[in-house]
């Protein structure tokens, strides 16, 4: 029996739909690496300026003691979000959202950050 709120009267009361496809999940993965050392101690972390992100997912492989700070463009030791060696956060961001990477100046040794962007 189809009424307004069966209208294929499939008896439970909602229209059957097929599933999306595209279901706004992200489809699209970029992935790059940076390496933060006595002579290069901050990057932007982004894979291509143009790309479409939603979520930036940021790991830390860095020796002993050595801490990687993230915030904007103009983050610092002082007021960044502390990684720790072998830990991984992740955050949502816009395309234009600018995420840096830094370490302490009096850190000696080196990290390497890897980031996943999802769009």
């Amino acid at each position: 029996m189809n009424d307004e709120r069966n209208p294929d009267g499939n008896g439970n009361g909602h229209k059957w739909q097929e599933p999306r496809r595209d279901s706004g999940a992200c489809s699209n993965l970029k992935t790059a690496q940076f390496l933060l050392d006595a002579e290069c101690r901050s990057a932007i972390l982004t894979t291509n300026a143009d790309f479409e992100r939603r979520i930036i997912i940021i790991s830390v492989d860095s020796e002993e003691g050595i801490v990687v700070f993230i915030g904007g463009e103009d983050v610092t030791p002082e007021d960044g979000y502390p990684l720790l060696p072998r830990e991984r956060k992740q955050f949502a961001v816009g395309s234009q959202t600018v995420i840096k990477a830094v370490i302490a100046p009096n850190q000696a040794g080196s990290a390497r950050v890897y980031v996943m962007e999802l769009g």
